[in-house]
Protein backbone atom coordinates (compact mmCIF):
# COMPACT_ATOMS: atom_id res chain seq x y z
CA UNK A 1 0.00 0.00 0.00
CA UNK A 2 1.04 3.68 -0.39
CA UNK A 3 2.57 5.86 2.48
CA UNK A 4 2.70 9.43 2.16
CA UNK A 5 6.43 9.53 1.78
CA UNK A 6 5.62 7.66 -1.81
CA UNK A 7 3.31 10.30 -2.96
CA UNK A 8 2.99 13.59 -4.05
CA UNK A 9 3.70 16.05 -1.22
CA UNK A 10 0.55 18.48 -1.74
CA UNK A 11 -2.42 16.68 -2.47
CA UNK A 12 -3.23 20.49 -3.61
CA UNK A 13 -1.00 21.19 -6.00
CA UNK A 14 0.82 19.41 -9.34
CA UNK A 15 -1.55 15.96 -8.70
CA UNK A 16 -1.99 14.42 -11.69
CA UNK A 17 -6.16 15.41 -10.82
CA UNK A 18 -5.53 18.99 -10.21
CA UNK A 19 -3.83 19.22 -13.49
CA UNK A 20 -7.12 17.00 -15.38
CA UNK A 21 -9.15 19.97 -13.36
CA UNK A 22 -6.70 22.26 -14.40
CA UNK A 23 -7.47 21.98 -18.37
CA UNK A 24 -11.48 22.10 -17.94
CA UNK A 25 -11.59 19.67 -20.98
CA UNK A 26 -14.97 18.09 -21.57
CA UNK A 27 -13.50 15.40 -22.98
CA UNK A 28 -11.00 14.48 -20.32
CA UNK A 29 -14.09 15.00 -17.70
CA UNK A 30 -16.14 12.63 -19.56
CA UNK A 31 -13.71 10.14 -20.29
CA UNK A 32 -12.68 10.33 -16.08
CA UNK A 33 -15.94 10.99 -14.25
CA UNK A 34 -18.83 10.93 -16.83
CA UNK A 35 -20.07 14.46 -16.63
CA UNK A 36 -18.95 17.30 -18.92
CA UNK A 37 -17.42 20.46 -17.33
CA UNK A 38 -20.77 22.43 -16.83
CA UNK A 39 -22.29 19.80 -15.01
CA UNK A 40 -19.37 18.97 -12.54
CA UNK A 41 -19.76 22.86 -11.75
CA UNK A 42 -23.52 22.43 -11.56
CA UNK A 43 -22.93 19.73 -8.75
CA UNK A 44 -20.35 21.14 -7.63
CA UNK A 45 -22.24 24.55 -6.57
CA UNK A 46 -25.73 23.26 -5.57
CA UNK A 47 -24.18 22.16 -2.81
CA UNK A 48 -21.31 20.21 -3.07
CA UNK A 49 -19.25 22.43 -1.88
CA UNK A 50 -21.24 23.70 0.77
CA UNK A 51 -21.63 20.47 2.59
CA UNK A 52 -17.87 19.48 1.94
CA UNK A 53 -16.52 22.98 3.51
CA UNK A 54 -19.31 23.04 6.49
CA UNK A 55 -19.14 19.71 7.97
CA UNK A 56 -16.96 17.64 9.61
CA UNK A 57 -15.64 14.84 8.08
CA UNK A 58 -16.58 11.94 9.91
CA UNK A 59 -13.80 10.04 11.85
CA UNK A 60 -13.60 7.97 14.51
CA UNK A 61 -11.45 10.46 17.03
CA UNK A 62 -12.98 13.85 16.38
CA UNK A 63 -16.53 14.85 17.82
CA UNK A 64 -19.42 14.41 15.21
CA UNK A 65 -20.46 17.70 15.82
CA UNK A 66 -17.26 19.90 16.23
CA UNK A 67 -16.37 22.30 13.27
CA UNK A 68 -15.10 21.48 10.04
CA UNK A 69 -11.34 22.21 9.35
CA UNK A 70 -11.13 23.86 6.12
CA UNK A 71 -7.28 23.88 5.73
CA UNK A 72 -7.20 20.30 7.30
CA UNK A 73 -8.47 18.92 4.56
CA UNK A 74 -6.24 17.10 1.84
CA UNK A 75 -8.88 18.20 -0.88
CA UNK A 76 -10.81 21.02 -1.94
CA UNK A 77 -14.47 20.17 -2.25
CA UNK A 78 -13.71 19.68 -6.29
CA UNK A 79 -11.01 17.42 -5.70
CA UNK A 80 -13.62 15.45 -3.27
CA UNK A 81 -16.12 15.88 -5.76
CA UNK A 82 -13.55 14.42 -8.57
CA UNK A 83 -12.61 11.71 -5.99
CA UNK A 84 -16.04 10.46 -6.11
CA UNK A 85 -16.86 10.89 -9.43
CA UNK A 86 -14.17 8.67 -10.42
CA UNK A 87 -14.78 6.08 -8.26
CA UNK A 88 -18.17 5.88 -9.47
CA UNK A 89 -16.79 6.16 -13.31
CA UNK A 90 -14.21 3.45 -13.34
CA UNK A 91 -12.69 0.33 -12.65
CA UNK A 92 -9.42 1.60 -12.07
CA UNK A 93 -8.01 -0.31 -8.41
CA UNK A 94 -8.19 1.80 -5.07
CA UNK A 95 -4.08 2.36 -5.60
CA UNK A 96 -4.33 4.56 -8.85
CA UNK A 97 -6.96 6.78 -6.97
CA UNK A 98 -4.46 6.96 -4.13
CA UNK A 99 -2.07 7.93 -6.63
CA UNK A 100 -4.12 11.07 -8.79
CA UNK A 101 -5.22 12.08 -5.77
CA UNK A 102 -1.87 11.76 -3.85
CA UNK A 103 -3.63 10.22 -0.64
CA UNK A 104 -3.36 7.77 1.51
CA UNK A 105 -5.83 4.67 1.49
CA UNK A 106 -7.33 5.55 4.79
CA UNK A 107 -8.41 9.10 3.62
CA UNK A 108 -9.09 7.91 0.15
CA UNK A 109 -11.74 5.04 2.10
CA UNK A 110 -12.87 8.09 4.38
CA UNK A 111 -13.16 10.87 1.53
CA UNK A 112 -15.35 8.28 -0.42
CA UNK A 113 -17.75 7.64 2.24
CA UNK A 114 -18.44 11.20 3.21
CA UNK A 115 -18.07 12.69 -0.54
CA UNK A 116 -21.03 9.63 -1.20
CA UNK A 117 -23.49 10.48 0.77
CA UNK A 118 -22.64 14.36 -0.05
CA UNK A 119 -23.49 13.63 -3.51
CA UNK A 120 -26.46 11.72 -3.05
CA UNK A 121 -28.12 14.44 -1.02
CA UNK A 122 -27.26 17.39 -3.79
CA UNK A 123 -28.34 15.26 -6.56
CA UNK A 124 -31.50 14.27 -4.72
CA UNK A 125 -32.43 18.05 -4.24
CA UNK A 126 -31.43 18.84 -8.13
CA UNK A 127 -34.41 18.70 -10.41
CA UNK A 128 -31.95 17.85 -13.13
CA UNK A 129 -30.69 15.35 -11.19
CA UNK A 130 -34.29 13.57 -11.16
CA UNK A 131 -34.56 10.21 -13.50
CA UNK A 132 -37.81 10.86 -15.38
CA UNK A 133 -39.59 8.58 -17.60
CA UNK A 134 -40.70 10.25 -21.20
CA UNK A 135 -43.97 11.52 -21.68
CA UNK A 136 -46.61 9.21 -23.09
CA UNK A 137 -46.33 11.27 -26.28
CA UNK A 138 -42.51 10.96 -26.22
CA UNK A 139 -41.83 7.06 -26.61
CA UNK A 140 -42.50 6.87 -30.39
CA UNK A 141 -40.68 10.37 -31.50
CA UNK A 142 -38.11 8.98 -29.30
CA UNK A 143 -37.95 5.70 -30.56
CA UNK A 144 -38.04 7.15 -34.63
CA UNK A 145 -35.32 9.30 -34.21
CA UNK A 146 -33.04 6.55 -33.00
CA UNK A 147 -34.32 3.78 -35.93
CA UNK A 148 -33.21 6.47 -37.93
CA UNK A 149 -29.73 6.16 -36.52
CA UNK A 150 -29.50 2.36 -35.75
CA UNK A 151 -32.13 0.94 -37.68
CA UNK A 152 -31.48 -2.27 -36.15
CA UNK A 153 -32.35 -0.89 -32.93
CA UNK A 154 -36.32 -1.29 -32.30
CA UNK A 155 -38.48 -0.16 -29.63
CA UNK A 156 -35.72 2.13 -28.01
CA UNK A 157 -36.96 5.20 -26.00
CA UNK A 158 -33.73 6.91 -24.64
CA UNK A 159 -29.97 6.65 -26.31
CA UNK A 160 -27.02 8.94 -25.39
CA UNK A 161 -24.55 9.96 -28.68
CA UNK A 162 -21.40 11.61 -28.33
CA UNK A 163 -20.97 14.96 -26.06
CA UNK A 164 -24.22 17.04 -26.65
CA UNK A 165 -27.67 15.61 -26.02
CA UNK A 166 -30.16 17.61 -27.42
CA UNK A 167 -32.05 19.29 -24.43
Amino acid sequence: YLTWPDLITNPRVGTPWQILYQTQNNRAFITTMGLDCDTFHQVLNHGFADQWDTQPIPHSDTHPTGPPHLGGCSLDASGALGLVLHYLSSAVPSTNLQQIFALIPSTVARYLDFGLSILLNVLQAMPEGAIQWPKEDQFQEYGNIITQRHDLLDGAFGSMDSLKVPV
